[in-house]
C-alpha cells in the first residue's frame, strides 16, 4: 500500500523539522556564570551580593556560598562581589555561548567598613 505525501503533510513535516533546529541552536545563544565565594579564612559567604558591572543583572551567593547568572549573551563582563565587612572584590570573566564559566571569589575582612556607633 503507497502513502500519498500530501503538500500540507510536507509543509506541516517541513515545520516541524525547523522548529527543531532553531530551538536546539538558541538554547546554545547564552551562557552562564556561578561561582563561589568565600572569606581569607575560608568561611562560606552567605549573602553577598554579586553583580555584573553596567548592567542592572544582580544575583546572591546562597547558604553554600555559591552563585548562579543564567541566561547571559557570550561577552566579557566584570563582576563586581560586595559584603559587608569586607573589601569587596571584582574580578573579569569571558562568557561563551553553551558553557558555564566558573568565577570564584575570596573577600578580605575590612575593619574601615566597620565604624563604632555611640548611642547617646
Amino acid at each position: 500500500m503507497k502513502t500519498k505525501l500530501y503538500p500540507s503533510k510536507i509543509i506541516f513535516i517541513f515545520s516541524i523539522a525547523i522548529l527543531y533546529i532553531t530551538s536546539a541552536s538558541a538554547q546554545n545563544t547564552t551562557g552562564k556564570i556561578s561561582g563561589i565565594v568565600k572569606t581569607t579564612k575560608g568561611d562560606l559567604v552567605h549573602l553577598a551580593n554579586i553583580t555584573i558591572s553596567g548592567s542592572n543583572i544582580i544575583t546572591g551567593t546562597d547558604e553554600n556560598g555559591t552563585y548562579l547568572f543564567e541566561n547571559i549573551k557570550p561577552g566579557t563582563y566584570s563582576l563586581k562581589v560586595t559584603f559587608i565587612g569586607t573589601k569587596g572584590a571584582v574580578k573579569k570573566v569571558v562568557v561563551n555561548a553553551g558553557e558555564t564559566m566558573q568565577a570564584d571569589f575570596v573577600l578580605a575582612e575590612s575593619l574601615s567598613d566597620l565604624k563604632q556607633v555611640t548611642i547617646n
